[in-house]
């Protein structure tokens, strides 16, 4: 996973078990899905490991969720965005 120079030394598994944490799964899945998009999405999938895949699959698989940009950015600032780039990160599912 190739992290932004914020997210510095969060490991996969770090974001992970932040991502398990949020209790409310339409935010979970959102969140895990930008996570995906923002680290990974430049990657050819043949060059993303099975291990990398295997935890967002599900969420990138599942029916997609319409949430509003206050009900994703406390997601994303717990998964470790900071404050102004979880904002307007939100503001681009609108």
């Amino acid at each position: 996973m190739r992290p932004r120079i914020w997210m510095k030394g969060i490991t996969q598994e770090i974001l992970e078990e932040r991502i398990e944490q949020i209790k409310d799964p339409q935010i979970r899945q959102q969140v895990a899905c930008l996570v995906w998009y923002d680290f990974m999405g430049e990657r050819l999938v043949a060059d993303i490991s099975a291990r990398e895949r295997g935890y967002f699959e599900p969420y990138l698989n599942a029916p997609p969720v319409y949430l509003s940009e206050e009900q994703v950015i406390p997601g994303l600032r717990w998964v470790g965005y900071p404050k102004e780039t979880a904002r307007l990160r939100a503001r681009r599912l609108e």
